[in-house]
């Protein structure tokens, strides 16, 4: 996903006529601090922080498989059944991808590596995502822009503004997919060795899960699987272009500045992708290298930091805040694009 220069000048727009509460120089101070005491504690506890880890691995992809592997089981087929089982798996994939594409391709910070068994563990988790279509060399490439140039024509994931078209477009059904989209981040547009190895895997994936239905020839139950599949991979797209179109849209461009907390409600946890996602986007911009459960801890010290106007500019109140939030940044970018377009056309 490449920033396209109409979004850069809304987004530029948008911070020249708004006014931002900025954090201050001694609240920027006091959060590093902070942040420093909590990265020197995991970084004394590497064994502790791997079995967190790896516990959190290994408790989604065994609920998502439980979900998987339920219709092989009884593929007794129902609509209400599709809709809850396609709703879980697409919650959970879009977990399991958060983690694995941001903490691990992102970061490296799911397995701290301190010989060759925790290296194998540290290269399985980086690439687990590719079992769910994603590409960890592109995310890895496009998401070390993202921090280095945050907010310029070089961040690898520039979202402060997205044009509407853009979003609704994203929602369509294979959107994850297909190239007529390119609002996304999981993957390229090219078709590379790293993307065609991770969607052939995942495609080989779902084969040996559906081939206990192939063998016994049960027509309704693998249609019944694929719809699974289909509607899942649906929702969690969806769910992502949720987090990526509202986390940095509308605010400033500045990286300690440019991105919101959503916290540990519903919303934040749901478009966060869990605890172990983004739902604390603003502790982790702030300091990148601390791991998803101490982004918690820090998210709270930046809440005590926080002025009450500050407050209402990076968080989200609990409830509504996130689809008022989203109708917000979708109407304010339509009109910031008209404004853009007046801007560049020839005066009569």
């Amino acid at each position: 996903m490449e920033p396209r220069q109409d979004e850069l000048k809304i987004a530029k727009l948008y911070e020249e006529t708004h006014h931002f509460p900025l954090l201050n120089a001694f609240q920027l101070k006091s959060l590093r601090e902070s942040a420093s005491r909590l990265q020197k504690w995991s970084g004394h506890h590497p064994y502790f922080h791997n079995l967190i880890n790896l516990s959190v691995l290994m408790g989604l992809f065994a609920a998502d498989l439980w979900v998987l592997s339920s219709i092989p089981r009884d593929p007794t087929f129902s609509w209400s059944r599709l809709s809850l089982l396609s709703i879980l798996h697409g919650v959970l994939m879009f977990n399991i991808v958060s983690y694995t594409l941001h903490e691990g391709a992102g970061h490296l910070q799911i397995i701290k590596a301190k010989g060759p068994f925790t290296r194998a563990l540290a290269f399985i988790a980086n690439n687990f995502c590719r079992l769910y279509y994603a590409d960890p060399i592109f995310y890895h490439a496009r998401h070390q822009r993202h921090h280095w140039d945050f907010g310029t024509e070089r961040d690898g994931a520039f979202t402060n503004s997205i044009l509407p078209e853009r979003f609704w477009i994203s929602l369509l059904p294979l959107a994850s997919a297909m190239n007529y989209n390119d609002y996304r981040i999981h993957t390229g547009m090219p078709f590379t060795r790293s993307r065609i190895f991770s969607e052939s895997l995942s495609f080989f994936y779902i084969f040996l899960i559906a081939l206990p239905l192939i063998l016994s020839k049960n027509v309704t139950g693998f249609w019944f699987y694929l719809g699974l599949i289909f509607f899942g991979t649906w929702i969690a797209f969806i769910l992502d272009r949720l987090r990526e179109t509202t986390e940095h849209n509308l605010m400033p461009t500045e990286k300690n500045n440019g991105t919101r907390e959503f916290g540990l409600g519903f919303w934040g946890l749901l478009v966060g992708g869990g605890p172990w996602g983004q739902p604390c986007h603003l502790a982790h911009h702030l300091a990148p290298a601390l791991p998803w459960y101490q982004q918690i801890i820090f998210h709270f010290d930046i809440l005590k930091q926080l002025t009450p106007e500050q407050k209402k500019a990076f968080t989200v109140e609990p409830v509504v805040g996130f689809p008022l939030l989203l109708i917000r940044v979708l109407r304010e970018n339509r009109t910031l694009a008209k404004q853009v377009a007046v801007y560049r056309s020839p005066k009569l």
